[in-house]
């Protein structure tokens, strides 16, 4: 039985956020992994799903525009909200979400 590669920091994985808290959509989509292998006991990772990207959300600091590109296996330009969007950053909602090793 062939195990899948753990997640590292920059890798985009999909990734199923079901079930969800408060407003978050639920549904399996692309997320990129912020977190280091060497962090805590447990298979966990912190990772912020991504979105597709529009032209306005440059102008957002905590907006990061992660290009489509044969490596990471995006089909279109995507962005990484870090704030959470409508939640803002640790809120109910937010976009920074911990999830299991296992998730990809």
């Amino acid at each position: 039985m062939s195990m899948a590669p753990a997640p590292k920091r920059g890798d985009v994985w999909l990734v199923n956020f079901d079930p969800t808290v408060g407003a978050e959509i639920r549904k399996v989509r692309p997320a990129v992994v912020l977190s280091v292998a060497g962090v805590g006991r447990l298979p966990l990772r912190i990772v912020v799903p991504l979105t597709d990207w529009k032209q306005h959300y440059a102008q957002a600091s905590w907006f990061v525009a992660v290009p489509a590109t044969a490596a990471n296996g995006l089909s279109k330009d995507s962005g990484a909200d870090a704030a959470g969007g409508e939640g803002g950053a640790g809120a109910p909602g937010a976009g920074v979400r911990a999830t299991s090793a296992a998730a990809g």
